[in-house]
């Protein structure tokens, strides 16, 4: 009894998904991870820095560079511009080492715990951005198909998106529009209950190829209704000098690198 309860485990965990990819991917979101060149694609580069530049609707301007480690989605972010205050110091280092974000200025550690909480969630958005036309069918995500809107005589499909407990440090609704001609998602709807905010943004892609793979290098993102009516100002976004298989590791997100 016991030998053959064994073998049916053994047989079950024959059947597991590889590390990292949902137990299903709906084809739809196949197709979306395909058109941007795949997951394997993108792990072959190992590593991205690039400078990132965003600009909200009064010209005020946050500007750093971001570097990316893909394996364990590692995140680093140094910034030169803050032009809001309550922001911290400048310049700042926002360091994600896989289990804790720290915030160093001047040599030292940033106690602020405003600040922290801020940079925690910079550190982890400003990765899912970059990535996340590659982590759609990651585990934990609840898919459903939404129907159909056209917009610009484009008939976009609409999928809506949420995650399972226990996936990341908040539960956030995404409603995705996938253009049928490309596959690619030109626009998309977004929570933020990090911040409490259930009401929706929209944010709008533009996609350029690079190593392979393509770079969803000019966002804008602006408060908008789940109908897809635009109801506040632009912020831009803009990714610039990208850099591939930059030789970092682990180690590069070390807490004593910043002392």
């Amino acid at each position: 009894m016991i030998l053959r309860f064994l073998a049916l485990i053994l047989i079950a965990l024959s059947f597991m998904p590889p590390r990292g990819m949902a137990e299903e991917c709906h084809p739809l979101l196949q197709k979306v991870i395909e058109a941007n060149g795949g997951v394997e694609a993108l792990r072959s580069l190992q590593s991205v820095a690039y400078t990132y530049i965003v600009k909200d609707s009064k010209g005020q301007l946050d500007i750093s560079k971001e570097e990316y480690l893909f394996s364990g989605e590692l995140s680093r972010g140094t910034y030169f511009v803050m032009q809001k205050p309550e922001r911290g110091p400048i310049p700042q280092v926002q360091v994600y080492d896989g289990f804790k974000t720290r915030v160093y200025a001047n040599g030292q550690e940033v106690s602020d715990k405003a600040i922290v909480r801020r940079a925690d969630f910079l550190r982890k958005t400003n990765f899912y951005w970059f990535a996340m036309m590659f982590k759609l069918c990651d585990p934990g995500t609840i898919v459903e198909v939404e129907g159909k809107k056209t917009r610009k005589d484009i008939e976009y499909t609409l999928v809506s998106l949420s995650f399972e407990p226990g996936v990341g440090d908040v539960t956030d609704t995404y409603l995705l529009y996938i253009n049928p001609a490309t596959n690619l998602v030109d626009r998309f709807l977004f929570t933020v209950m990090d911040f409490d905010r259930v009401e929706p943004l929209m944010m709008e892609v533009e996609y350029r190829p690079d190593h392979g793979i393509l770079v969803p290098w000019y966002r804008r993102f602006a408060e908008a209704s789940w109908e897809g009516e635009i109801q506040g100002e632009w912020t831009e976004e803009f990714m610039v000098d990208l850099r591939f298989n930059t030789g970092l590791n682990e180690d590069d997100f070390s807490r004593g690198l910043y002392r």
